[in-house]
C-alpha cells in the first residue's frame, strides 16, 4: 500500500489501532478505544488532568502537549478519540487547534477546557467544531462531558456564569 493512500487512511479514521504515519517516516502508534490527548500549557494542571483521565474506567491519555503545535507534532496525537485542550496558550490557540482537528481528524471529539465563563469564547468554541466547552476546575464535570459526548450529544456546555 502506498504511503499517500495510508496516510489517508489513518487521517480518516479508517486505519485505527494499527499505526500512524508521519511525514518524517513510519512511527508505530498503538491506539484502543477512548484514547485522549490532552493540550494545556499549565504543567502542573496538564499533569492532574492526565492523571484523573487515566483513572477513569475505560480510558487513557495516549499523549499530552504543553502547546497546540507540540501536539500537532505528536503522533500520538491521531490515534486520540477524544481531545481536550485548554482555550488559551501561548503560540496557537485552542480554538485554532480545533479548526486544525476538524480538518485533520473530523471522527475525534473535541472537549474545549478553559478558565473564562465566556460564551463569546463557548461561541467561538463551537463555530470551530469544539463538541464540548467546560470549566477545568472541576474534574468531575470532565467525566460527565465525556460520558455524555460518548452517549451522542453534541455541543455540551458547562459553565456557570
Amino acid at each position: 500500500m502506498g504511503v499517500r493512500l495510508l496516510r489517508m487512511l489513518v487521517r480518516e479514521g479508517v486505519i485505527t489501532g494499527v499505526a500512524a504515519l508521519w511525514a518524517d517516516g513510519f512511527k508505530l502508534a498503538r491506539c484502543s478505544p477512548q484514547d485522549v490527548f490532552v493540550v494545556e500549557d499549565h504543567a502542573g494542571l496538564r499533569l492532574r488532568i492526565v492523571n484523573y483521565i487515566n483513572d477513569l474506567e475505560g480510558f487513557r491519555v495516549v499523549g499530552d502537549a504543553g502547546s497546540a503545535e507540540a501536539a500537532l507534532e505528536d503522533a500520538n496525537l491521531r490515534c486520540a478519540d477524544i481531545v481536550m485542550t485548554d482555550l488559551r496558550m501561548p503560540g496557537m490557540s485552542g480554538i485554532e487547534l480545533i479548526e486544525v482537528l476538524r480538518a485533520r481528524y473530523p471522527q475525534q471529539l473535541v472537549i474545549l477546557l478553559t478558565g473564562h465563563p465566556d460564551r463569546f469564547y463557548a461561541k467561538r468554541a463551537f463555530q470551530a467544531g469544539a463538541n464540548a466547552y467546560l470549566l477545568k476546575d472541576d474534574p468531575e464535570m470532565i467525566r460527565a462531558v465525556i460520558k455524555r459526548l460518548l452517549n451522542g450529544e453534541t455541543n455540551v456546555m458547562m459553565v456557570v456564569d
